[in-house]
């Protein structure tokens, strides 16, 4: 404030000190001076709503593509659960019958030979299978690194 001008209560003025610069406004001004400083403001919220609501909407965004991710990956799992459970009791129900069927005919060696042959080629493929899952539980936890090598392939086919 300047000590030589007189401050005017009211609406009659108002006296601002603004960078050594003496700024006398009516009461019609201090209103107009309120509202500049209101829009500014507004603007300035409206400004930073804008930018809050467009990272919502990149955040939101990114969630549903996420979700729409998990979705499927749960889709995939059940799916192979699906899978693994018929393959897994296909040769288990193969060595539990067999296994039955020796019992039951003890006294025919050759006969009970056959049976425990079966039952140990239902269980190197039941072992096989397990060792697969694990094997897939170990990729994707990163704990198993593929390795790319030349193959042959009438080899890979003869041992399946």
């Amino acid at each position: 404030m300047v000590e030589n001008r007189p401050v005017l209560t009211g609406i009659e003025a108002v006296f601002i000190d603004l960078d050594d610069t003496l700024w006398d406004f009516t009461a019609s001004s201090a209103v107009a001076l309120r509202h500049v400083y209101d829009t500014y403001c507004i603007e300035r919220w409206s400004g930073a709503y804008d930018v809050f609501r467009d990272l919502y909407k990149a955040k939101n965004k990114e969630l549903e593509q996420l979700n729409v991710q998990l979705q499927y990956a749960n889709r995939a799992k059940s799916i192979f659960l699906s899978n693994m459970s018929h393959d897994i009791r296909t040769p288990m129900n193969a060595v539990l019958g067999f296994t039955t069927l020796a019992a039951e005919h003890v006294e025919d060696t050759e006969l009970v030979r056959d049976y425990l042959s079966k039952i140990l080629y239902a269980g190197k493929h039941l072992l096989s299978l397990i060792n697969d899952i694990l094997d897939m539980s170990r990729i994707e936890s990163g704990k198993l690194h593929l390795e790319e090598t030349e193959t042959n392939l009438s080899d890979v086919l003869t041992n399946i």
